[in-house]
């Protein structure tokens, strides 16, 4: 068994759809997204329409994880019921009719990470100095770290912060940073992996011309 792990996807629906369609085998390989699936690229509302009918018929083959932006949504619907400063998202989610209920569900079902004996996946990662990374209010926690990781004796993956020069492992961290910003055309990044190890392949899809 495979463990692919996507980065930020941020609505490069084109993008996305050829990645998964080149590189995932439902039949021997988990997907894991790290979050940030929505807003800033021009397709969001197709990439969580397609991503809700993966996780439908492979419910415990595909686990998508929470990101700072579905967060950010989520408690703006909730206070607001509307997006504040994410007027082009919501337009989007309105032209293709998914509601704030949906959108809520959705959030509500998101993981906060996803972690084996060798692996730990996360939107930003546990940082060196993070003494509570599941309060996602702080800016220390899994969803809103920048700062320099922790090392955990896992290998980390985690988006959140782009890195325009592209993906890349830092071996003082024992860390993946796979957030190569999509939606500014350097390609969405991925790592495919053996469940059972720690020996990753990278992988950059370009940026589909119709996702800029």
């Amino acid at each position: 068994m495979k463990v692919l792990v996507i980065g930020d996807v941020h609505g490069c629906y084109f993008t996305y759809k050829r990645l998964l369609r080149k590189y995932w085998n439902p039949d021997n390989t988990l997907l894991v997204q790290v979050g940030d699936l929505i807003n800033k690229g021009p397709h969001s509302a197709r990439v969580l329409k397609k991503s809700m009918k993966l996780k439908k018929k492979y419910p415990h083959l595909v686990y998508f994880l929470l990101g700072n932006h579905e967060y950010i949504l989520q408690q703006n619907l909730k206070r607001f019921g509307r997006a504040p400063g994410m007027e082009r998202l919501r337009k989007d989610l309105d032209k293709h009719n998914i509601s704030n209920s949906a959108i809520l569900i959705w959030i509500d079902g998101l993981l906060t990470h996803w972690e084996n004996k060798n692996l730990y996946i996360s939107h930003a990662g546990i940082g060196k100095n993070a003494t509570a990374p599941l309060e996602l209010t702080r800016e220390s926690s899994l969803i809103n770290n920048r700062k320099v990781l922790r090392n955990i004796n896992k290998l980390q993956i985690v988006g959140h912060v782009v890195h325009e020069n592209g993906a890349y492992y830092n071996p003082k961290e024992n860390a993946w940073h796979i957030d190569s910003g999509a939606f500014l055309g350097n390609g969405l990044s991925a790592i495919l992996i053996n469940y059972d190890s720690t020996e990753a392949e990278l992988i950059v899809e370009p940026t589909a011309r119709k996702d800029l």
